[in-house]
């Protein structure tokens, strides 16, 4: 007796199994390489950065997407910039409400994403709401994905060029200043509170006194010190301390 013999002997022959999965598209592979977590899968619009060139001409990422994307309204400049999703309903209470935006999954201010070149964004996400951002962010989420060093260089005809800029452009820290009226009912939602650049020290222990104002939630704060001693060595310093 033969082996197909036996076979259907102890058991029904069943006839060939054809497995098939679609494959990923560069958009897929894209967005399942950098997000995760609430910012991981469909949204309301996602550009692709890493395999297209269309955004390197543009100075800043905003440049960029106010063409890109129909309805993306970018206004100021310097440290006070908003950015406004037309397509999202706005508050009667408060009028157009801006876009919560982050930069790599990190809540951050508009005026830190305009410093950023075009050509350093990896990937652009839009989202009418959100879960992840506070009371669902009302007027929309713009999330913006930097680079990874192994996605430089693989647009278009750029193969073989990694752009990058010489400097950033000096830009004044910007903080409200509560001694005026204030004459809006936009929440204060901003992450960084305070920054010092230029802070000179020549004693031992020395006591150095900052004030700044808050915003509308914060609580707890993460204090951060970079610089150098006098004889070069690099000083890193960070620690959460609890507000009164």
């Amino acid at each position: 007796m033969d082996y197909e013999s036996i076979l259907k002997e102890n058991g029904i022959m069943m006839e060939g199994i054809t497995l098939k999965s679609q494959k990923k598209s560069p958009m897929e592979l894209v967005d399942e390489k950098y997000t995760s977590g609430l910012f991981n899968g469909d949204a309301t619009k996602a550009i692709d950065l890493v395999n297209n060139d269309e955004a390197l001409t543009y100075a800043n990422i905003f440049d960029y997407l106010q063409f890109r994307v129909n309805g993306l309204q970018v206004s100021g400049d310097g440290a006070d910039y908003s950015v406004v999703y037309r397509q999202m309903a706005s508050a009667s209470s408060m009028g157009v409400i801006p876009m919560t935006l982050f930069l790599d999954e990190v809540e951050t201010e508009a005026s830190v994403i305009a410093t950023i070149p075009a050509n350093q964004v990896a990937l652009v996400k839009i989202y009418n709401t959100f879960a992840g951002a506070w009371g669902n962010a009302p007027g929309g989420v713009l999330a913006i994905y930097t680079k990874k060093a192994d996605d430089y260089g693989k647009s278009g005809s750029y193969n073989n060029v990694l752009l990058y800029n010489g400097y950033s452009i000096v830009r004044e820290f910007f903080a409200p200043d509560y001694k005026k009226p204030v004459t809006t009912d936009r929440p204060d939602n901003r992450i960084t509170l305070d920054w010092r650049p230029n802070i000179f020290i020549n004693s031992i222990n020395p006591r150095i006194p900052v004030s700044f104002y808050n915003n509308d939630r914060t609580k707890k704060y993460k204090i951060i010190v970079e610089g150098l001693t006098s004889s070069g060595k690099m000083i890193w310093v960070e620690k959460m301390v609890n507000g009164k």
